[in-house]
């Protein structure tokens, strides 16, 4: 609990490690795998060529100045995908949903508001 607190950027952050650990015969272990993390990171494959195959309405959001998505490949995403609404959030924890829930959830609503004014007016999207 200490080595995770220490090396945690946030009390977010270090709940949500925390949340994610389960008791084994072993010891303790993460929920998520890290065979298919590390296979991820083997195998990684730029996968930018799919995005402007999204059809559907995407809510693009990230947390602010955090190094999981580069200002570069953020501007590249909102360009690639058609129906992009992005935003960044006001804070930095990569927990955006977690860190500022107002602001969050903000967003989440234009999206929600989108996605209902695509399915009443196909053409909507282009005012979102």
């Amino acid at each position: 609990m200490n080595f995770i607190r220490e090396a945690a950027d946030s009390n977010l952050e270090y709940q949500y490690f925390m949340n994610s650990l389960v008791e084994t015969v072993e010891g303790y272990q993460m929920m998520f795998s890290s065979q298919a993390m590390a296979a991820n990171m083997a195998y990684y494959e730029n996968w930018f060529h799919l995005l402007p195959g999204i059809q559907c309405l995407v809510l693009l959001i990230r947390a602010k100045g955090n190094q999981a998505i580069s200002d570069e490949d953020f501007i590249s995403m909102q360009s690639l995908i058609p129906n992009c609404i992005a935003h960044e959030m006001s804070h930095s924890d990569h927990n955006v949903h977690l860190s500022n829930k107002e602001e969050f959830y903000e967003w989440f609503d234009v999206f929600l508001k989108g996605i209902y004014q695509a399915t009443i007016c196909p053409n909507a999207l282009e005012s979102v």
